[in-house]
């Protein structure tokens, strides 16, 4: 029988979870010696599809995946945007939490394209499970629809405290949540 992710919306099989899989691909990674680029993109899609990240982490990511994914960066070039954002933090530490508490306000659901389920069935060859990834990646960025993607300033308008934190973020960056 299969039961629903209540944050992604997968369709799981009787005893699995999402954190299952997830732990699942991340052992994958580490035995397949899967590049750090695609870890980092699996890491920071399951987060942003399991609703772990505060809203103003989660503006980060959405703005490192875009990057990642509009520059193709390549390995070298992740890891010194990564160092360099690290770098940036100490000179300026950010006032905001990393980890969605537990008493924030929901986020509005996504009929998400594509979750770690769909990922997952990639796992018996690393070159196939890292061009999903890839996938995975732009889904949560260009998708599911433009109706449902908010500017940053319709995030910021949510009432929280970000306009008090630190964030240097592109112009670009979009959040993909509905207000609905």
């Amino acid at each position: 029988m299969s039961k629903p992710c209540l944050q992604c919306g997968a369709v799981l099989l009787e005893e699995s979870t999402c954190q299952t899989i997830h732990e699942e691909l991340l052992s994958f990674e580490a035995l397949n010696a899967v590049a750090h680029s695609i870890h980092f993109l699996h890491v920071t899609c399951f987060l942003i599809q399991h609703e772990r990240y505060s809203d103003e982490a989660l503006v980060w990511a959405q703005s490192m995946l875009q990057v990642h994914l509009d520059a193709n960066l390549t390995e070298q070039q992740l890891l010194r945007s990564l160092r360099s954002d690290r770098k940036q933090q100490a000179s300026h530490p950010r006032t905001w939490k990393f980890n969605r508490s537990a008493d924030a306000r929901p986020l509005p659901k996504i009929a998400w394209p594509l979750t770690i389920v769909d990922v997952a069935q990639y796992l018996h060859n690393a070159q196939m499970y890292s061009e999903r990834v890839k996938q995975w990646a732009q889904a949560v960025v260009f998708g599911p629809t433009p109706s449902k993607r908010l500017s940053h300033a319709a995030l910021s308008s949510r009432g929280n405290s970000h306009k008090k934190s630190r964030l240097r973020l592109p112009l670009s960056c979009v959040i993909w949540r509905s207000t609905a």
